[in-house]
């Protein structure tokens, strides 16, 4: 009798054992994942970013229309004709069209791969009536349902929409504007407020993404608010209410990109604008 009450003794402490370690490696998982996920859509967004309003030397000097654009509160993006526009419902999280021009071989027309766009299409340099590479990064609902950052491409933006990271969840941006011409923002601000201008004169854009996990959390998981731009920057816009599923593990990834290239030219703009 005594044996049989220290086998199932041992047998019960085994079982709880096993239970913490399946916990503890989801807890892993989950973190593991979130990171990943965080930092590869994070690199994605910057990559593109970093590109907006390249040409090689001695490319197009007369560039009248920004290279860079964007929505706010916009799930669902078109792009007609180089105008940006919301087509469907708002949403929370924002929308940015880049534009650039590619790298080619001499004497050819065809991409050497050294600029891609967000679908790692390579585009070419320009030539003769050849348009800019585009990419327009926005989150929308997966094939699944699960948030997600996706990416169209090609002439005008105007490919099928490319899944790239699952589980991302928000994308919020906001875009330092150099009034000063000198390549440092003078005003930080979000797409509602920016002119026409104020487009052709990014300097930086800080991007903000919160991810979520693939799998709930165990155990207690108290709601709390999230701010996309940190408690400093607390804009009820930028607000993230966790109450509605607590259990749903989160982080928040935010960075600043400095752009490299200018925007716009006008042909009246001369060697400056190469």
């Amino acid at each position: 009798m005594t044996s049989l009450v220290m086998g199932m003794i041992i047998l019960a402490a085994g079982f709880a054992l096993y239970t913490m370690s399946r916990s503890n490696q989801s807890a892993i998982a989950n973190s593991t994942a979130l990171d990943e996920r965080g930092w590869l859509a994070f690199n994605a967004v910057a990559s593109q970013l970093r590109q907006a309003g390249y040409a090689p030397p001695g490319g197009l000097e007369n560039i009248p229309t920004s290279m860079l654009h964007g929505l706010d509160a916009c799930g669902d993006p078109t792009n007609v004709s180089g105008v940006l526009k919301c087509s469907g419902a708002r949403t929370e999280s924002d929308a940015v069209l880049i534009r650039f021009f590619g790298s080619s071989p001499p004497g050819t027309t065809t991409a050497d791969n050294t600029v891609i766009d967000c679908a790692g299409d390579g585009v070419p340099a320009p030539h003769g009536e050849l348009p800019r590479g585009a990419s327009l990064l926005f989150v929308r609902s997966g094939t699944n349902g699960t948030p997600a950052l996706v990416c169209r491409n090609g002439i005008d933006a105007s490919s099928g929409d490319i899944e790239l990271i699952r589980g991302v969840e928000r994308m919020e941006l906001l875009y330092g504007v150099s009034t000063a011409n000198d390549n440092m923002p003078d005003k930080v601000v979000s797409a509602r407020d920016m002119t026409a201008e104020d487009w052709r004169m990014v300097a930086t854009v800080t991007v903000s993404l919160l991810v979520r996990g693939e799998h709930p959390r165990r155990g207690a998981t108290p709601a709390s608010t999230l701010w996309m731009f940190g408690d400093s920057h607390d804009d009820p816009a930028y607000r993230v209410d966790t109450t509605t599923q607590p259990e749903v593990a989160r982080r928040l990834f935010t960075g600043t990109v400095q752009l490299r290239n200018r925007l716009s030219c006008s042909a009246a703009g001369g060697k400056s604008c190469r």
